[in-house]
């Protein structure tokens, strides 16, 4: 009977252990694809999160060109480095509007316009000699150069584009509208037939 009672107890902890071990590799798997998708949403967030981080920067480099453009740069003890540019704005309304901070005179002012540095004595704006900030010129050049590029341009066309066409060379005529270089060499070369007169 004990060998009997025994041999039931082996059969009840052997069942008893398969549907554990199928208990454990339940959890185990649902533990795993819980993981998983975690995972994947973690992804997807933090994908998301990366494209807003992205955008934000694009927008406030954006804002600091546009700001930059549009005024006037202090270097040295100032509180505010950026001053808005206006039309009246001088050198002693950009030192107040930068709220430079130190106790004594300043000892040294340079003034940047277009790449030159042009030193100014703090005791002449002390005086009253003021000086007045203008706008920059970087625009303004730009469309001199268009400008003239297109005039230029335009003579090339009416000079040496109508000698092509009038010496019969339609391609160079033609290939000249993008490359004017062909223009050129459309009006050194000899007619394609003889002119009569």
């Amino acid at each position: 009977m004990s060998g009997a009672r025994s041999q039931d107890q082996k059969r009840k902890l052997s069942a008893w252990l398969q549907s554990s071990a199928v208990i454990w590799k339940c959890m185990l798997s649902s533990l795993l694809l819980s993981s998983a998708l975690a995972g994947c949403m973690t992804k997807s967030k933090a994908k998301a999160q990366e494209s807003a981080a992205f955008a934000a920067g694009q927008q406030r480099a954006m804002e600091r060109i546009l700001e930059n453009r549009n005024s006037v740069t202090v270097l040295g003890p100032v509180r505010n480095p950026l001053v808005p540019w206006t039309a009246d704005l001088t050198l002693a309304k950009a030192l107040i509007a930068a709220n430079y901070y130190l106790r004594g005179d300043p000892r040294e002012i340079v003034i940047v316009r277009n790449g030159r540095a042009v030193p100014m004595d703090p005791k002449q704006l002390l005086a009253g000699d003021d000086v007045p900030l203008t706008t920059p010129l970087y625009g303004c050049r730009m469309w001199w150069g268009i400008g003239l590029g297109g005039l230029l341009y335009l003579v090339l066309l009416f000079v040496l584009g109508i000698s092509c066409l009038r010496k019969g060379h339609w391609v160079m005529f033609i290939l000249g509208i993008f490359l004017p270089l062909f223009w050129i060499i459309g009006a050194i070369i000899p007619p394609t037939r003889p002119q009569t007169v």
